[in-house]
């Protein structure tokens, strides 16, 4: 069988970006194979960049977003088999450097 786990698996494997991003944007969600993604502000957000923010969360989540105080918006409850195309969605909208920023406060 090919199941979702095995395929991030090798995802992770096979991309150390991808890998980086996970490690460096992600915390485990309580329940397996869930994953809650940190969308890290190192600009202000356009109009344009909530709504990809709000699509990326409806398509990959649950359908919620979270905004913290520690300046960063939070997708709970992404499927790990989701995070490559969340990321790369978020990544092609400019979300993600390709070399990280600092925060913008």
């Amino acid at each position: 069988l090919d199941l979702p786990v095995d395929r991030h698996r090798r995802a992770l494997a096979q991309h150390p970006e991808f890998a980086g991003l996970v490690a460096k944007y992600t915390i485990p969600h309580y329940r397996a194979g869930y994953r809650m993604v940190i969308i890290p502000l190192t600009r202000p957000l356009s109009a344009g960049d909530l709504r990809l923010i709000a699509d990326a969360g409806e398509t990959f989540g649950h359908g919620t977003i979270r905004l913290t105080a520690d300046v960063s918006i939070r997708l709970p409850n992404v499927p790990e088999a989701l995070l490559r195309p969340l990321f790369a969605a978020l990544t092609r909208g400019g979300l993600y450097d390709a070399v990280p920023q600092k925060m913008a406060a």
